[in-house]
């Protein structure tokens, strides 16, 4: 029973860490970060409304650990952020106030 403990607790941080991505504040107003758990190189953010339409698309080199996102253009209400950087992909549903 002892190695069920530790089969566990592998699994909870094999997850763990594959959330490397933090888009905040949620809800937002005017600025977005999306904060990474290490330096990324070629980082391509996207914004989505939740029917799927394509609203903004940039690619950046050489990002760092942080990167801002201005949507103080859009509408109130919920978004998709989608994130792709050095072979991590992640999307994030965001509110914007």
């Amino acid at each position: 029973h002892s190695n069920q403990n530790n089969n566990r607790m592998a699994g909870i941080k094999k997850l763990a860490n594959t959330n490397k991505i933090a888009v905040y504040p949620n809800p937002a107003t005017n600025v977005l970060h999306i904060g990474f758990a290490s330096h990324q190189n070629k980082t391509t953010v996207k914004v989505f409304s939740v029917v799927g339409s394509e609203l903004f698309s940039q690619t950046y080199n050489q990002v760092g650990t942080e990167l801002l996102l201005d949507i103080s253009k859009y509408e109130s209400g919920a978004y998709l952020v989608q994130v792709t950087s050095d072979n991590i992909s992640e999307i994030k549903r965001i509110v914007k106030q």
